[in-house]
């Protein structure tokens, strides 16, 4: 009976071992499986990360290329009105020049390049002699370089 009791003891003992070793394998094999999720988890995370990253660098590299499609359609925008500046300036040349020949040749043209002329008394009729007036008429256009095509007006 002793041999009987030793015998189940030290099988018990052994299947409490077992079961200890059984216990302990299933705990470290819930640790492995804990590390393996939370090493996928990261894993996941990382992968997220890197797809948002990379969305932020796409939509990032849109709005530069949208800043400079602006960019470059206001500047193209600005070359044409600076173009129709210098085409309306041009017109404006050729009207005047046009003018400045149907005027006698420009005479006006040359009056109004130079510095504003003095202005003569007005004629006074019985008091003025008309003859002087026409001789200080003709000093004062002389002076002032009109030609006489232009004395009129």
């Amino acid at each position: 009976m002793k041999f009987q009791r030793r015998e189940e003891e030290r099988e018990e003992k052994r299947r409490q071992l077992e079961e200890q070793k059984e216990e302990k394998r299933r705990q470290l094999e819930e640790k492995e499986k804990k590390h393996r999720r939370l090493e996928e988890e990261r894993r996941q995370e990382d992968e997220e990360k890197k797809e948002r990253r990379n969305r932020e660098d796409e939509e990032r590299e849109t709005r530069r290329q949208e800043r400079e499609l602006r960019k470059s359609e206001m500047e193209a925008e600005l070359m044409r009105q600076k173009e129709a500046a210098e085409a309306a300036k041009r017109e404006h040349e050729l009207e005047l020049a046009r003018l400045a020949a149907t005027n006698g040749g420009g005479h006006t043209a040359e009056r109004y390049g130079r510095a504003k002329e003095p202005k003569l008394p007005p004629f006074m009729y019985g008091k003025d002699d008309l003859d002087a007036y026409r001789q200080r008429f003709e000093r004062f256009v002389d002076t002032a370089k009109w030609h006489k095509t232009g004395w009129a007006s």
